[in-house]
């Protein structure tokens, strides 16, 4: 089990490029994969250039049609949640191609 950091967010992205050997992801690229459904999803565009403005969009899927996401599953426990254990999610990403921005 994955122990957080106090104070500190786990990460939520990961590049696809290499996750098999990344130490971080390693164990949970071989046995904790999955695809989530999705008919949506947000993007955040830096408004005036200063990485501090962020707007978020909303994106649909043409026709309400469904896409799925790759992610990786980890078990975690923080103190910040008593001690329990909870799923953290990676949502791994790549360059686009063919249309496919995930």
């Amino acid at each position: 089990m994955k122990q957080t950091k106090p104070g500190r967010p786990p990460p939520i992205n990961a590049r696809s490029e290499g996750i098999s050997t990344n130490g971080m992801f390693k164990a949970a690229y071989r046995s904790r994969r999955c695809l989530i459904p999705i008919d949506g999803f947000f993007e955040w565009k830096d408004i005036f250039g200063t990485g501090k403005n962020k707007q978020p969009y909303a994106i649909a899927m043409n026709g309400g049609a469904l896409r799925a996401r790759r992610h990786l599953g980890n078990l975690a426990q923080s103190s910040d949640r008593g001690g329990y254990p909870y799923l953290l999610r990676d949502h791994l990403s790549a360059e686009p191609h063919d249309g496919d921005d995930s």
